[in-house]
């Protein structure tokens, strides 16, 4: 299914399509008038129509939705574009760049990972993620049945020529690859680095942070800056929500820098980490803190 927002984009689109909307495909070369009229059509109609299905485009909308460009899943290559506007009897590339750029398309902004796994997901289970279609947004051939995505840091599976798996070529989640060039990726990096020496121990402290992020309300988060925290979104994660982790989870996430304090007949055990108690009963989940 695509994301909420795509949803929203796509059916304010259809209401305010007219009848003289233009669409815009590829030909030897430019982008042409096709003379499809959108007149009660949606999005997916027209994908449909030029031979895709509807689950491998996603859409990014220009400047008061003036101009909708229809991409390829997993690349910024375009199927066509849609203006309420007549651009001419042909888009040759140099201008397709120029309103691109001038508008400040962004591909890592315009197709989040998340969407690009729901994307791959929802393609496994409807079967049409083909051998030939994903060749051609890779710009990749199939290698022993495996098509290398470069550009997204996946590796494709195959069975009959349909995809049936992928994994991801770098050890990121989607939440890690979503941050991979930011300020906050290099921090959590920075502190995994500093607890481990084996990469895979890195990459597997970097997507728990990052999983964990993604579960924490977005009014809570700058609080990760906290020194207690110091961009642990694990350890915020626990403080705000206590939710019932084991004991080795929690130690995990502290790696391992907290003190045992006590037994007793009630909590086993108790845990001090940075002035905080965390108490665990005798099944070893994490039940209260104060």
């Amino acid at each position: 299914m695509k994301k909420i927002l795509l949803s929203i984009i796509c059916f304010l689109f259809s209401i305010v399509a007219l009848a003289d909307s233009v669409v815009y495909v590829f030909k030897d070369g430019n982008y042409v008038k096709s003379g499809y009229s959108m007149k009660g059509k949606s999005l997916n109609d027209l994908i449909t129509f030029l031979g895709y299905n509807p689950g491998m485009f996603y859409v990014w909308s220009i400047k008061d939705c003036n101009i909708e460009v229809c991409f390829k899943i997993l690349s910024s290559d375009i199927i066509c574009l849609i203006s309420d506007k007549d651009l001419g009897s042909n888009i040759d590339q140099v201008k397709i760049n120029r309103i691109l750029n001038d508008n400040n398309y962004k591909y890592r902004e315009a197709y989040s990972n998340y969407q690009m796994e729901s994307d791959l997901d929802d393609g496994i289970e409807g079967k049409y993620l083909t051998v030939s279609f994903i060749e051609d947004v890779t710009h990749q051939n199939i290698q022993n049945d495996q098509i290398k995505d470069v550009l997204n840091g996946y590796v494709y599976s195959f069975r009959d020529g349909i995809m049936v798996s992928y994994t991801s070529s770098d050890g990121y989640n989607k939440w890690a690859k979503e941050y991979k060039n930011s300020y906050v990726f290099q921090r959590i990096k920075r502190n995994a680095e500093l607890h481990h020496k084996n990469k895979k121990d890195i990459i597997d402290e970097i997507n728990m942070q990052f999983e964990y992020m993604a579960n924490i309300a977005y009014s809570e988060i700058d609080k990760v800056r906290n020194p207690r925290y110091n961009y642990n979104y694990a350890l915020l994660y626990v403080d705000i929500y206590c939710p019932q982790i084991k004991l080795s989870d929690f130690n995990k996430i502290v790696n391992n820098k907290a003190v045992n304090i006590r037994k007793s007949p009630e909590y086993s055990p108790v845990m001090l980490f940075k002035g905080k108690k965390y108490f665990f009963n005798f099944e070893d989940l994490l039940i209260r803190i104060e």
